[in-house]
């Protein structure tokens, strides 16, 4: 009986770990919509020229490549 209920009590906290997590996940998606969107609604306010987008675009692929790169990097050195 005692790791019947041993068992029943990793269960819940993980189940309750799992869900701070998903919890967590879903406000940090939030969060960067909200800021996602109120940096395109200052962008527009400011009257941004295409060259000032573009540029912009090219940082944030920058961005994104380097993650990548980064990962990949990560993967092969752990062989994950």
């Amino acid at each position: 009986m005692l790791e019947g209920e041993k068992e029943s009590a990793i269960l819940r906290v993980e189940a309750k770990r799992e869900s701070q997590i998903r919890i967590a996940e879903g406000e940090a998606e939030a969060l960067l919509k909200l800021k996602t969107a109120e940096g395109i609604k200052l962008l527009k306010e400011a009257k941004t020229d295409q060259a000032v987008l573009t540029l912009k675009s090219f940082e944030a692929l920058k961005n994104v490549v380097e993650d990548n790169q980064q990962k990949l990097l990560f993967h092969l050195i752990y062989k994950i």
